[in-house]
């Protein structure tokens, strides 16, 4: 067993300026900046997209935004990826035409408005596309290595997904729970500056982290990677608790020492702090889109049957594209019933990602499709590159 070599250094950390560093205080009061209502004109242009795309019978993972015009929208999702992207980090639209419509309609509507933000990725090494926030009763994650929090009952810490965008959709509210939390990283890593530089300055150092049984060829099962990594200018966040943890199981990784402890836990002590962080509950039809490295997530569990999700029955998928730091926490996600999946946005550069998979039109469908309440997915943004870490390293989650 080894160590890790942390390097202090004295110098102190910059702030993080911008729209991307804000508090959950601020936000509640600007609602309306981050909240996109629908109109009816344009429901009705994503409804005619969606029959146009079952008319020619096109695959769910085929679909790009060529395939899904929407003339009046469109203008629209792509001020709101700016503010992705470039911005606070988030959105919430709400109105998606969900009640009432077959899964797939709801599933070909939430895929085409994503193809305005990114190329969606597989989310797991089954190469699931779009992934159901759905209990499978195979226990916890804490215990089983090789099971997803998503795909469990369990509460979720605030994490950060391996991908550029990660979005959410709402089915059908929850019996209870489901809340969605998230947070600014930047804000963390500007109170932590603040308040403790020599905490951040570890965070700044490689963590040992668990590929969690989805490891690539020639890889060993974990790696290592810093929490806060700068590049070309912008800061992108690495972040899972559970993964470094469970790290710990191979002897041959770094051992995890008390002050490695003490940054993670004020790291995610702050997220949960109710000044900062923001909640949100959905309601049918909201799409949740988070601009992943720039922000933590965590969700509340839920009851609906057997599914625990942010709202009963929600659809997820990600993307790629540049951001700086989000967390969020949040219920489980589900894989949509006749679709295939996406894996972690880097994975399909082959370069050295937790998720190794490439989105797999073969992939088997989840047996639980009927129940499901929240559809999952993650995405690359366009033109996304994804940036060194140390050593070389490539973060996964890294955006430019």
């Amino acid at each position: 067993m080894t160590a890790l070599a942390v390097d202090i250094k004295p110098a102190l950390r910059e702030p993080i300026t911008g729209p991307s560093a804000w508090t959950g205080a601020e936000m509640r009061r600007r609602k309306d900046e981050w909240t996109y209502r629908l109109s009816p004109a344009e429901v009705a242009e994503i409804e005619a997209a969606v029959k146009e795309v079952r008319a020619r019978g096109l695959d769910l993972a085929d679909i790009t935004r060529e395939h899904f015009p929407l003339p009046t929208l469109g203008p629209v999702l792509d001020r709101l990826r700016h503010d992705v992207i470039e911005g606070r980090g988030f959105v919430l639209l709400r109105g998606m035409p969900v009640e009432g419509r077959p899964l797939e309609d709801s599933a070909i509507g939430y895929w085409g408005v994503g193809s305005y933000f990114g190329s969606a990725r597989s989310q797991n090494a089954k190469g699931h596309l779009l992934g159901h926030v759905y209990d499978l009763g195979k226990g916890l994650s804490e215990t089983n290595p090789l099971l997803r929090s998503y795909q469990t009952a369990e509460r979720q810490r605030f994490h950060i997904d391996r991908a550029d965008l990660v979005a959410l959709l709402c089915l059908r509210r929850a019996k209870s729970g489901g809340a969605s939390a998230i947070v600014s990283s930047m804000t963390l890593h500007n109170v932590m500056a603040e308040r403790r530089p020599d905490l951040l300055e570890r965070l700044y150092q490689p963590f040992p982290t668990d590929r969690r049984g989805e490891v690539p060829d020639g890889k060993a099962p974990f790696y290592e990677a810093p929490v806060f990594n700068p590049h070309a200018g912008r800061l992108s966040v690495l972040y899972s608790r559970l993964h470094i943890g469970s790290s710990q199981r191979f002897p041959e990784a770094p051992r995890l020492l008390p002050e490695d402890f003490e940054a993670l836990d004020m790291f995610v002590g702050l997220a949960d702090d109710p000044e900062l962080r923001l909640d949100m509950s959905f309601m049918p039809g909201d799409v949740q889109i988070l601009h992943i490295t720039r922000s933590c997530t965590r969700a509340r569990p839920t009851r609906t049957g057997r599914t625990s999700s942010a709202s009963g029955i929600c659809c997820g998928c990600g993307f790629a594209h540049p951001m700086d730091g989000l967390c969020h926490r949040s219920s489980p996600k589900f894989t949509a019933a006749s679709i295939s999946a996406i894996a972690a946005a880097s994975s399909s550069l082959g370069r050295g990602c937790t998720r190794h998979c490439c989105r797999s039109k073969s992939a088997p469908r989840s047996p639980h499709c009927a129940a499901n309440r929240i559809l999952r997915s993650v995405f690359n943004a366009t033109g996304r590159t994804a940036s060194p870490g140390v050593n070389g390293q490539l973060n996964p989650a890294c955006g430019t």
